[in-house]
């Protein structure tokens, strides 16, 4: 009789943990993506925002890259944005539309493979 009931819950979670993978593989994303961020507002909001960005792209639930767009950042914020981009190749930063055009092109080929764009050392997240 107990050998019955210990068959029948190792039956039970070995399905819900077949169900758990499967549904789990559905859920998060294939490929890499990149995340547009419209970033405003001061350092504060701005690194909870990262820290956030972090644990999601660290847990697998997040994608690889993220992409700054600078839409109203202080001073604070401007500098922090420019180091992480400076120090994290993940990190994109723009602050206009035609650096923001720019680096969406780059994170979507990086996306897919390609190899960095002319002579791109992963710093292309800095600001010129």
């Amino acid at each position: 009789m107990i050998w019955q009931l210990i068959i029948s819950f190792l039956t039970a979670m070995g399905i819900v943990l077949l169900l758990w993978l499967f549904f789990g593989a559905l859920v998060l994303p294939m490929k890499p993506a990149a995340w547009l961020w419209q970033a405003q507002g001061d350092a504060q909001t701005l690194q909870k925002q990262y820290e956030a960005y972090v644990w999601l792209r660290e847990s697998g639930l997040g994608p690889a890259r993220l992409i700054l767009w600078d839409a109203g950042l202080d001073q604070e914020a401007l500098r922090l944005a420019r180091w992480w981009a400076y120090s994290d190749g993940r990190i994109l930063f723009a602050e206009g539309s035609a650096r923001l055009n720019e680096l969406t092109y780059k994170a979507q080929e990086r996306a897919h493979g390609a190899d960095d764009l002319a002579g791109d050392s992963g710093r292309s997240g800095l600001s010129k």
